[in-house]
């Protein structure tokens, strides 16, 4: 039976989704709620009580609804959890004893009046509280009876927060947040008045869910049948089990009508969602206009032979080349697998640049925050990710600033999705040089796009590939095994060669799998700093999430005295290695660190990461992290290990793909342990395993340079 309780929120207990509550209706007893998202405010809670051996009594909340105070005891209440800038507690209490109602809030000279506060630090007090009330009727309307998590609301409001009325109206909309899906809103919309199978925003929003989908996979457009099959099958169920052709009809006229008024593109028999066509036909246009512009120069091979010098280093004959073309054409390509030189030749070539082009504004960037320290380190030049460089957080966002530099280089350009590709050329200048750099054969990016090769495939930009490979003198099996993993073809047997850099152990089931991955990692006498875990995929046996928690057992196990904060279903130690997942102003998505401090009363960890920055979390921050003992192979592009272990057995299915175990191999600088099963090393070898992606920038850049 649904019981209701009046409550107001005291603090954490347990988690992100368990809370610790002091409620009116029980005389301030403490309880305890669990719930996927109750606010950290005063609530109406819906539910029931229930048993758990661990948590005890507690109260299991099916909805939550942000409730307005009443009386001054509940006002100080909701306005210290709105943990508002510049609003300490103490202030809060002289500001209720003053000022006893909400409202008040809403006057910058009553803020004002506040010990310490100035009329602007009394605006930003002020506009910070009306964004959170925004926020709150926003949960009440939408989140609670649509089921958002705390993820999804955030997403959710950031998208919709000023246009509310129209999410009356069509609550569809919702899905152009990324993180919500067609069946979570269409189910709920189905018990309302507005629902109709056929509707045209039930249809648009099919179609939506189509593409997004498709995007996920990493695909940029859909081939026509394809989407009207994807569409169907969302929106009326299987199509191969009953095809309806008079719903199949009105699909049809909603994709005429969304060509018509633009919401969806069509080109080379493809459908595509319109930003992703206008992001590669801009960028094939702004390509093709860098191609067509004359540069001028001169004594571009004596140049290359003084950095020669400068450097102490003999180029081989590739590399001269890339710096030639990167000095001579205003768009260019440097590509090649490891050990090639990439490096070596992206040093020389800035000093050469420089030679040539003596008062040269220079910019130097990369995809993730690792990637660009790494070029840092390598090029003794300062690189920052796109996305500061950019002023964005997303690939989505439409870029902030302009690019002031002369030469732009971006490395691991493989890595590059095509909507933050296309924000990049946006924002640079027909007078720039740009340069990519980066292996084409590693994983395209994780969102839509195959830019690299697709750019490489058009024949239109002047493109090296780097052949000679350096490392191979020292008889690296790591290189020659990455190079027989790409150009094997699924005929007979792949052998991989063994070594003290490339060790192979074959086992028969995931259970034996584990066992040895721990073996293997108990041996090695490197610091655990620099070993890793690639996986391809997070959800199995040997995926990500199981593997984090015993390897964070058997590597830092809970010892009385050593602190830790449990966070949903993780738990924190000191000293455990975090990844983060966000994109900051200080800190980027896949940046990695060690738990220095841990306060599991006050409910906050302090994180030094690999750039040295020291960075507080509080506990509603700490879904922003996760454990780094093991990481997908998608997360570790653009990152270098002294050791790498990989699994590689049946359960990852077709996640065994040819060029995730090559850039899974290619991490490791001095070591590979793979472990694997016969039939999945051989699986890499067919159709299968090979990455399709559905592009046309390269047709696009051809058409644009005639």
């Amino acid at each position: 039976m649904t019981k209701q309780i009046d409550s107001t929120f005291y603090g954490w207990k347990f988690s992100s989704e368990v809370y610790q509550i002091a409620t009116e209706v029980t005389n301030n007893n403490f309880f305890t709620a669990k719930g996927q998202n109750i606010p950290s405010q005063l609530s109406t809670l819906c539910g029931d009580w229930k048993e758990d051996a661990h948590y005890g009594k507690y109260f299991e909340v099916a909805s939550a609804k942000i409730r307005l105070p009443q009386g001054a005891d509940e006002v100080r209440a909701f306005l210290m959890n709105m943990k508002l800038p510049n609003m300490k507690d103490k202030r809060i209490s002289e500001f209720v004893r003053k000022f006893p109602c909400l409202s008040a809030m809403e006057d910058v000279k009553k803020i004002a009046s506040i010990r310490g506060i100035t009329l602007d630090k009394a605006e930003g007090i002020k506009n910070a509280y009306l964004n959170k009330m925004e926020r709150y009727k926003f949960h009440n309307a939408f989140s609670c009876y649509f089921e958002l998590s705390k993820k999804q609301e955030k997403e959710a409001f950031k998208r919709f927060s000023g246009n509310v009325e129209s999410l009356s109206k069509n609550p569809y909309l919702l899905l152009w947040a990324d993180s919500i899906n067609f069946r979570q809103i269409d189910e709920k919309v189905k018990k309302t008045s507005i629902w109709q199978e056929d509707s045209p925003i039930r249809i648009t929003a099919g179609l939506h869910q189509a593409f997004k989908n498709a995007e996920r996979q990493g695909q940029v457009c859909l081939q026509k049948q394809t989407s009207l099959k994807k569409s169907y099958d969302i929106l009326f169920g299987s199509h191969k089990k009953s095809l309806n052709m008079q719903k199949l009809d009105t699909l049809k006229n909603k994709v005429r009508e969304s060509l018509l008024e633009e919401e969806i593109a069509e080109y080379n028999g493809f459908f595509y969602r319109k930003d992703l066509y206008e992001a590669e036909k801009k960028s094939a246009i702004k390509i093709a206009a860098l191609l067509r512009r004359q540069k001028t120069f001169c004594n571009v091979k004596e140049s290359i032979r003084e950095a020669e010098k400068e450097k102490k280093i003999s180029l081989a004959p590739s590399q001269k080349e890339a710096i030639k073309k990167g000095i001579e054409n205003n768009f260019s390509i440097i590509t090649g697998g490891p050990g090639t030189g990439k490096t070596t030749t992206l040093n020389t070539l800035l000093c050469a640049y420089l030679k040539v082009f003596t008062q040269t504004k220079i910019c130097l960037c990369a995809p993730t925050g690792r990637a660009s320290r790494r070029m840092t380190e390598n090029t003794k030049m300062d690189a920052r990710t796109i996305h500061s460089l950019l002023g964005i957080h997303s690939d989505y966002e439409e870029p902030q600033n302009k690019i002031d530099a002369d030469l732009v280089v971006v490395d691991e350009a493989s890595m590059c999705s095509q909507m933050l590709f296309a924000s990049l050329m946006s924002a640079i200048s027909v007078n720039t040089t740009v340069i990519l750099v980066g292996d084409k054969n590693q994983l395209p990016s994780v969102s839509a796009g195959n830019v690299l090769e697709e750019l490489i495939l058009s024949g239109t930009v002047p493109t090296t590939t780097l052949t000679v490979t350096f490392r191979q003198k020292e008889g690296s099996a790591i290189i020659s095994n990455a190079s027989k993993i790409l150009e094997y073809k699924g005929k007979g047997e792949l052998r991989l060669d063994e070594a003290s850099d490339f060790a192979i152990r074959f086992v028969e089931s995931e259970e034996e799998g584990m066992s040895v991955l721990f073996e293997e990692l108990s041996k090695s006498k490197v610091s655990f700093d620099n070993r890793q875990v690639l996986t391809p995929m997070k959800k199995v046996q040997l995926g990500t999430q199981n593997l984090n928690g015993r390897l964070q057992n058997a590597f830092n196990p809970s010892k009385a005295g050593k602190p830790e904060i449990r966070y949903g279903k993780s738990t924190f130690r000191l000293g455990d290695r975090v990844i983060y997942l966000n994109n900051d102003k200080d800190v980027s998505n896949g940046d990695m660190g060690v738990i220095t401090q841990i306060n599991d009363a006050q409910g906050f960890i302090f994180v030094k990461f690999s750039t040295k920055i020291l960075r507080k979390f509080e506990r509603h921050e700490l879904d922003a992290l996760t454990l780094a003992y093991a990481m997908t192979v998608h997360k570790s592009q653009g990152s270098e290990f002294s050791e790498v272990y990989i699994p590689w057995t049946k359960e990852f299915k077709g996640m065994r793909l040819k060029r995730l175990l090559y850039t899974a191999v290619t991490r490791a600088t001095k070591k590979v342990v793979l472990i694997c099963d016969k039939e999945s090393l051989s699986y890499i070898g067919t159709p299968s395993a090979e990455i399709v992606r559905f592009s046309n920038l390269g047709k696009l850049l051809k058409e644009a340079t005639r």
